[in-house]
């Protein structure tokens, strides 16, 4: 692989990394701010560690949902 390409498949990575940090962090700010105080250190942990689907479904629910657990549920 040239490294050129290795490089443009580095930085593509990066841009991913970047678009799920970028999911996570507005997904906390919607959490906190729906939620406010509810939002503890193993919510943050679980918004961290979740998959980009997840983080997608979530996103949609923290929309209409009546609580934090039902953002989580299903």
């Amino acid at each position: 692989m040239s490294s050129a390409l290795a490089e443009a498949y580095e930085q593509a990575g990066w841009l991913a990394q970047g678009y799920i940090q970028g999911q996570r962090d507005l997904l906390l700010y919607q959490l906190e701010t729906r939620f406010t105080d509810s939002v503890s250190p193993a919510v943050r942990r679980r918004v961290a560690e979740a998959a980009p689907d997840a983080l997608d479904a979530w996103g949609v629910r923290v929309l209409d949902a009546p609580s934090l657990d039902a953002v989580f549920a299903g």
